[in-house]
């Protein structure tokens, strides 16, 4: 039920974010809901597909060495402090919540239905589970926006400290080659060429990054395969990764008056390439490496609600709504994601 206790004010605000009222308490409730999904992801308690996993690298110093180094780093130094490992739990979340939701809210002052989206598509995720990609993505997603504002060395530094807490946050480099125009044909040989020949390599790539991960690189390939809802899912999670394109379509006029929102949006376009080429090959791996550039559309949503009418803006808290009804009813009703505190035990 705690996901719910957390759904529903974030749909309360995103709707009003999509009806344009004013709210002058948005930085103290940002700061509310911040330390809410912290503490929510720090407290739990074999919450998560890979808790038994990150707890025993915690806890045996040679498990450890099979993790980036930053990570392994963080994880030593407060593991041999004797600190207890949900205080780790708490200090990673503290990395990754703040740095992904400062970015977001940067963007636009309506930043809640970005905030609902992440809840509900990365929080259970990442945070809940794969916590050094959580960290990953924080980071990189904060390098989108220094690279958009064109602070390109800085942009680096954190996809590199991304890199020491999962290493396929090197793929994010990829942003310095996305466009910040209307894309046209050539615009695509780099960023595509990267995408197939990773596709055609995928064998060989999970193998060079398997002594960086919590499993065999057969598991990425596998964990899906026999899952008889992998065509269903593949199409629900292409008609949600669409629906950003369709409604920045139907508000295009507006939109596109800067070249950061081509930057964004050419962004999200290799994000949406990624997700179709390798989702039905491995689920994991679609979700996972799709998600550094698809965290445009975090990025791009309020700025859009910004600038649309009340049709389309209904339409967006219409289909979000929806979306993220669903998505917590199916996280809920996993028993990996039954949630367990430490404080109440429930």
């Amino acid at each position: 039920m705690i996901y719910f206790f957390i759904l529903m004010p974030l749909l309360t605000l995103a709707v009003l974010d999509c009806a344009h009222v004013r709210n002058n308490y948005r930085t103290q409730i940002s700061r509310a809901l911040l330390l809410t999904l912290i503490i929510t992801a720090g407290l739990r308690t074999g919450t998560g597909t890979d808790w038994a996993a990150y707890k025993e690298i915690y806890t045996d110093f040679f498990e450890s060495e099979r993790v980036e180094v930053l990570y392994r780093i963080a994880n030593n130094a407060f593991s041999q402090s004797g600190i207890h490992y949900n205080i780790f739990l708490l200090f990673l979340n503290f990395l990754s919540l703040s740095a992904l939701l400062l970015a977001i809210k940067s963007q636009s002052k309506y930043f809640f239905v970005a905030y609902l989206i992440f809840y509900c598509d990365l929080f259970f995720y990442y945070n809940l589970s794969g916590q050094r990609q959580a960290v990953a993505f924080g980071l990189t997603t904060a390098a989108i926006i220094l690279a958009a504002n064109k602070r390109y060395a800085i942009s680096t530094g954190f996809i590199l400290l991304a890199t020491g807490f999962h290493i396929t946050a090197l793929l994010t480099l990829l942003i310095f080659t996305i466009p910040r125009k209307r894309l046209k044909l050539h615009h695509l040989a780099l960023p595509g060429a990267a995408i197939a020949t990773t596709a055609f390599f995928s064998d060989q790539f999970l193998q060079s990054i398997s002594a960086y991960t919590l499993k065999d690189y057969g598991y990425y390939l596998n964990a899906h395969e026999k899952s008889d809802q992998i065509v269903t899912e593949y199409i629900i999670g292409g008609i949600r990764r669409i629906f950003p394109l369709v409604a920045i379509y139907l508000a295009r006029a507006e939109f596109f008056k800067s070249e950061k929102s081509y930057f964004l949006i050419n962004l999200y376009l290799v994000g949406l390439a990624i997700y179709f080429t390798f989702y039905l090959l491995s689920p994991d791996i679609g979700v996972r490496v799709s998600s550094y550039f698809l965290a445009a559309e975090l990025l791009m949503i309020g700025h859009l609600i910004q600038i649309s009418d009340k049709t389309i803006r209904a339409a967006i808290i219409t289909f979000y709504t929806t979306f993220s009804v669903y998505k917590v009813i199916a996280i809920s009703s996993s028993s990996f994601y039954i949630y367990n505190s430490i404080v109440s035990g429930t």
